[in-house]
């Protein structure tokens, strides 16, 4: 029964140190996120620069209203129980993608438009493009053109604009 025990306590303890770790790197990840934001604020937002590249501006000029952007989380970005809970139904849904969102461009700014999915979120929410591909948590983003007549495309614009709570 004491050899019982002492499993326990040195299961629980390193669990414990486990979760720690993970929080610890998390946390890392986060303030090198917050010092990439504080590097581009007032030059620019577009974070390939940093490689020297200006890619993130060259899409963005390119995207339209209602094209798909599907995004992935970076699993170290999460705190550890919503990654176990983004790997089960990655493995439940056979998809790696974890967020899907639609491309709104209002007044010349791209933004993601997305169905809330966190307790207390509902309805439809924007996101900037930038602040999409500078969190923490995003691993992959891909965006889809969707081929649309521009009427479609029009009522598309229109009911985001109506729908959108920020």
């Amino acid at each position: 029964m004491a050899l019982l025990f002492r499993a326990a306590r040195v299961a629980a303890a390193v669990g414990t140190t486990a979760v720690a770790g993970w929080e610890f790197r998390r946390r890392q990840l986060i303030a090198q996120r917050d010092q990439t934001r504080e590097d581009f604020r007032g030059s620019s937002s577009f974070y390939g620069k940093m490689w020297g590249w200006e890619v993130d501006y060259q899409l963005m000029i390119t995207f339209w209203d209602g094209d798909l952007v599907l995004a992935q989380h970076h699993l170290p970005g999460l705190p550890v129980h919503e990654a176990m809970l983004v790997a089960l139904r990655r493995a439940w849904y056979k998809s790696s993608w974890d967020m899907v969102g639609v491309v709104h461009r209002p007044g010349g700014r791209v933004d993601v438009a997305m169905l809330g999915r966190a307790p207390g979120q509902e309805g439809v929410h924007a996101l900037g493009y930038a602040d999409l591909l500078a969190a923490a948590s995003t691993g992959v983003v891909a965006v889809r053109r969707v081929k649309m007549e521009d009427e479609d495309r029009k009522q598309m614009r229109e009911w985001l604009r109506k729908e959108i709570q920020n």
